[in-house]
């Protein structure tokens, strides 16, 4: 049996994309910003990490599509899993059509593969809710404040305390969120781990349609401002967020 190569492996970006990692199986991994100097004829399957960078032709997003079709021209079985996909070329549309297997992880993205690639995927959630959580008991706490974004996306201030996926490992962010209420976040694996928790969440928009997403896939109009916060709370939307955890708890 060959090997497997995997592309834009995002170990050491997040804690939340450090759990993706740990959901695939491979040999070898290019990290997201690293050229791509393998030869393709050593492995005999290519899986490219989409994560969130499958969008408005990044550089990053180019090199693995490029990468994609050099595996395949030296015989790999290829794969695009776990994928954002917005406002991309064309360009790469015969490639896309080669892949043994797409799966995107929001409905946006499959809709948009399909209009202006006339490509069918798989709807899959971030695989980061897969790996099972063991509980661990914490203090109740009404809210928490998640990570914003960037310096770009809208800034929030309020006054509870903070989780980071970027400072904290993904079970213990997971298990404060079991004895939370509600988070308020601008990070797509942040609002992951309240599904997980199956804490609810306000997921403010970011860069790419993704946070909008993962109320979508669930049939669930977004629920994504910061004036909302109190309506949560209060328990107005419960029975839309019933729908979201009953919704990724069957998908996985």
């Amino acid at each position: 049996m060959g090997k497997t190569l995997l592309l834009n492996d995002t170990t050491h970006y997040h804690h939340g994309c450090a759990k993706v990692m740990e959901t695939f199986a491979f040999d070898d991994s290019i990290a997201t910003s690293r050229p791509i100097d393998v030869n393709f004829l050593e492995y005999s399957t290519v899986i490219l990490n989409g994560e969130g960078t499958m969008h408005h032709d990044q550089s990053n997003a180019l090199k693995f599509l490029q990468a994609l079709a050099d595996a395949f021209k030296a015989g790999c079985d290829i794969m695009l899993v776990n994928t954002v996909w917005q406002d991309m070329t064309n360009d790469y549309d015969d490639i896309l059509a080669k892949c043994s297997l797409i799966e995107v992880r929001d409905i946006i993205s499959q809709q948009e593969l399909k209009s202006k690639h006339g490509i069918i995927s798989e709807l899959f959630p971030d695989r980061s809710i897969l790996p099972p959580v063991p509980f661990k008991d914490y203090s109740p706490v009404k809210m928490y404040q998640g990570t914003r974004f960037n310096s770009k996306v809208e800034s929030f201030n309020l006054e509870c305390p903070k989780i980071s996926i970027f400072k904290e490992d993904w079970n213990s962010i997971v298990n404060r969120l079991r004895h939370a209420e509600l988070l308020v976040t601008g990070r797509h694996h942040e609002a992951y781990a309240a599904l997980k928790a199956k804490c609810k969440f306000i997921v403010l928009p970011g860069n790419t349609h993704k946070n909008e997403g993962i109320y979508l896939n669930a049939g669930v109009y977004p629920i994504n401002s910061l004036d909302d916060i109190q309506d949560v709370l209060n328990g107005q939307y419960d029975r839309e967020f019933n729908r979201l955890f009953n919704y990724y708890e069957k998908s996985t």
